[in-house]
């Protein structure tokens, strides 16, 4: 289990959730940390996350695999391509 700050650590520290690596690992490859960060953004909860098709198809796939190996989540091109060299 790791913790996912709902927000972000600078925006509000203590709004914390335990949640498996893998799923945690999904969040950062489909949302940006600015999308996280908006007060006014529907992913900012576990509500709003589950709610979002591609967080939940993910989810779905996560539950089908063996949990004693930990299937490897790669970032996303999307999150690279804002990235500088």
């Amino acid at each position: 289990m790791t913790k996912h700050h709902l927000r972000t650590r600078k925006a509000d520290a203590h709004l914390i959730e335990l949640i498996c690596r893998e799923c945690h690992s999904y969040i950062h490859r489909l949302f940006h940390n600015r999308e996280l960060a908006d007060p006014s953004s529907p992913v900012n909860s576990l509500e709003g996350l589950l709610a979002n098709p591609e967080y939940a198809k993910a989810v779905s796939w996560i539950k089908t695999q063996d949990p004693y190996k930990h299937p490897k989540i790669h970032t996303s091109n999307r999150k690279r391509k804002g990235r500088r060299r």
